[in-house]
């Protein structure tokens, strides 16, 4: 249960306690963007100013850093009591208390995790960090299985595990780490704490014991390294006890020769033509005894091109250390794509790979591999919903989705966004989707070279739709440059395709009323926007401009570039669609903002809209509206409006009681225009629509503007035979001013 805590640490929301010692707290938090991280604070009197700032130095380092078995450090700062390290958030246990819950990890597991700590140490030390304090406590599995290395700590923790070097005080080398690599895979392996030599005489394999000692050895200048721990024989080969409980066998070829076994096997072809040969074969579920294939490499393809097959339990055996170590690998991922190819039947068995393909996407840094891999698990996606639901539940997914940036290769990202396409079709599939990490991933395929991703910038786009309308979704997106992505996907299909531009405008619009629209505000996305959207057409401006609307409506302060009230202004030539949109987005924007309506009046607005309120459509009133603001905003607009000959435009709508006050306003504030309203013509129109009032508090504006305008508007009325109510209150205006 959380604890109550204080409500913020910097600009971070405290959510919960995780741990609390004398020395340092740990926090889950929320960052300003909404994203979940861990804080760490360590209290000032703690730590002296050296060694906060080799920890410091060490942080810098990690910010850069990037590795999937790390928990990525985000920030470093200080508060008034202590020093603030913000790092990655990550749900999971811890691998101390896995062993504590649930005991040893099997041989197949050591070594997996071996080769995971191995691969983030020989990047660390190759960025020059050591982590120091290595330990199964400091090394987390995710909900996906994928092991995490965190808590980079400060100074030199001594205890019995601790390597000879920290415990004489010497300087951290990389040989440290190595030494708690060493107590690692012996607690990992026994399933218990203790004595190095107590735990060495625990029976364990020799290939095993060799490595650890290699591991434990007390001289850090002979210790073995990363780079030679990859090359031990307990991880390049395999136990020759362990392979023969394990033996592989050759799948009879009917269900007759077994009837007992029938309802249990499952037909599997899995061989194309191979040179002169076709094999047709099948998988049973029990063991079946023929023919042994020990004789072929690996037990992967016989001599004469036929493959060998073992039981459920046996195959997943076979395929896991054929994949992790075999020289056939890539001819045996080769074969499973041709065959699924040729005969697509055989699909629906390619889940029994699963956890084989998993391990080796994990491992692997080999591109062809993992091009086969993902080959492999697309041509899957093409059958069954199960088969689909497995790629999920399997954790396969999760390791899929690292390979989506833009800097993997492109056949990679294809193949995974085409088995996104599949698992999108179903709505159940869409949850686990988003739980997996697909929702992070999605924008990363709206990729800035369009021509050479289009089939993944289509894929995404159709994925992202049924997404759209939630909130947590947008929420997510709009801490993944997601906005930027957009709009520079709406942008690169402008002249490409309409369906797809579309839909993207559905997006932004979505976007721009979603939590995060202030990501569509800036001066960049915003000028590319509107730099784009002049090319769209009708259908899609009125999409784009309602964003526009929805941005102004709680952003209006934060659109940056002023260049958009120019651009609406341009929309007033267009459909009548796009010419409401327009005007009811000019004013949302001036609403706020007396400057953007005199932008909107140098750009040649105010013609614009006379022409619409004249031609009477259903704008015509929003249209007047506007053109109302004019009038007491600036010396420029009135400029404008008397370029417009916009006084005798005004006097034919005087029926509308805001016309009556901008001309007030506009007279009283600009002498220039009383020879306009003198003139005759004008005069006599409004002389005839004042006379119609019972009171004049309305025409105050007019009546109180000059002299001259008031003695002529009494003659005028006075000359139509007005109403004499009417003459006494023009009289008595006149009269308090001339007194």
């Amino acid at each position: 249960m959380a604890s109550t805590v204080q409500d913020m640490i910097g600009d971070y929301k405290i959510l919960e306690i995780i741990s609390t010692t004398t020395q340092e707290t740990i926090y889950k938090a929320q960052n300003p963007q909404g994203i979940i991280v861990t804080l760490k604070l360590l209290m000032h009197e703690t730590y002296t100013a050296d060694l906060l700032q080799v920890f410091q130095n060490k942080i810098s380092l990690l910010k850069a850093a990037s590795h999937k078995h790390l928990l990525r450090y985000l920030d470093f700062f200080d508060t008034s009591t202590s020093f603030v390290v913000v790092y990655e958030y990550s749900s999971g246990i811890l691998i101390s208390d896995s062993i504590r819950w649930k005991g040893a990890f099997s041989e197949n597991f050591v070594k997996k995790y071996t080769r995971q700590i191995l691969k983030t140490l020989y990047y660390l030390h190759g960025i020059g960090v050591v982590h120091g304090q290595l330990g199964c406590d400091k090394i987390m599995l995710n909900e996906e299985g994928m092991l995490k290395i965190f808590d980079f700590g400060l100074g030199k923790r001594i205890d019995e595990k601790s390597a000879p070097e920290i415990k004489e005080r010497k300087e951290s080398q990389f040989s440290v780490d190595m030494w708690s690599l060493g107590y690692i895979l012996l607690e990992i392996a026994t399933g218990r704490e203790g004595n190095k030599n107590e735990l060495l005489r625990a029976g364990l394999d020799e290939n095993f014991r060799s490595l650890v000692i290699q591991l434990l050895d007390e001289d850090y200048k002979t210790r073995i390294t990363a780079e030679e721990v990859f090359e031990h024989p307990f991880l390049t080969k395999l136990r020759d006890s362990f392979i023969n409980r394990h033996r592989r066998h050759e799948a009879r070829t009917s269900y007759e020769e077994d009837e007992e076994d029938k309802n249990n096997e499952t037909e599997l072809e899995l061989s194309p033509k191979l040179g002169e040969h076709s094999v047709r074969t099948q998988l049973t579920k029990t063991t079946r005894i023929g023919t042994s294939s020990a004789n072929s490499p690996r037990g992967v393809v016989s001599n004469n091109h036929s493959f060998s097959f073992v039981s459920a339990g046996e195959q997943s055996f076979f395929l896991e250390n054929l994949d992790l170590n075999s020289n056939r690998l890539v001819s045996s991922l080769e074969t499973l794509v041709q065959v699924a190819i040729a005969k697509p039947e055989t699909k629906e068995s390619l889940p029994a790979y699963f956890i084989n393909l998993k391990e080796i996407i994990e491992e692997c840094e080999d591109s062809s591999v993992l091009n086969l891999c993902f080959k492999i698990i697309a041509l899957a996606s093409e059958s069954t919903h199960e088969i689909l639901e497995k790629i999920c539940t399997s954790g396969l997914l999760c390791s899929l989705l690292q390979y989506v940036g833009d800097e993997n290769e492109h056949e990679f990202r294809l193949s995974i966004a085409y088995i996104l396409k599949q698992l999108f079709q179903f709505d159940d599939l869409i949850k686990m989707c988003l739980a997996a990490g697909a929702l992070e991933a999605l924008p990363l395929f709206l990729d800035a070279d369009f021509e050479n991703n289009k089939d993944l910038i289509f894929i995404a786009i159709d994925c992202m739709m049924p997404l759209r309308h939630n909130y947590d979704s947008l929420c997510i997106w709009g801490s993944f440059g997601t906005a930027e992505r957009i709009v520079m996907t709406f942008s690169s299909l402008i002249n490409e395709d309409l369906e797809y531009l579309q839909k993207t405008a559905e997006l932004i619009l979505t976007f721009a009323r979603g939590p995060k629209a202030e990501h569509l505000c800036s001066k960049e996305i915003l000028n590319l926007l509107l730099f784009s959207m002049r090319k769209a057409p009708d259908d899609i401006l009125v999409l784009i401009i309602k964003s526009l609307r929805a941005l102004a409506e709680k952003h209006a302060n934060e659109l940056e570039n002023e260049g958009i009230m120019v651009d609406l202004v341009y929309y007033l030539n267009k459909s009548n669609p796009v010419v409401h949109e327009a005007i009811e987005a000019m004013l949302d924007l001036c609403g706020t903002s007396s400057a953007r309506v005199e932008q909107l009046a140098l750009a040649n607005c105010i013609p614009e809209l006379q022409k619409i309120i004249i031609n009477e459509s259903n704008d015509s009133q929003s249209a007047l509206d506007l053109f109302c603001m004019f009038a007491a905003t600036s010396q420029a607009c009135r400029w404008k409006l008397r370029q417009a000959k916009s006084l005798g435009f005004m006097v034919k709508y005087l029926n509308d009681d805001n016309v009556i006050e901008a001309l007030g306003k506009w007279i009283m504030q600009d002498p220039e225009v009383e020879s306009e309203v003198l003139k005759p013509c004008n005069l006599d129109i409004i002389a005839e629509r004042i006379s119609q009032e019972t009171r004049l508090i309305k025409w105050e504006g007019v009546l109180e503007s000059s002299n001259t305008i008031r003695r002529a508007l009494y003659e005028a009325v006075k000359k139509k035979g007005g109403n004499p109510r009417v003459l006494d209150l023009i009289k008595q205006v006149m009269n308090r001013y001339e007194n």
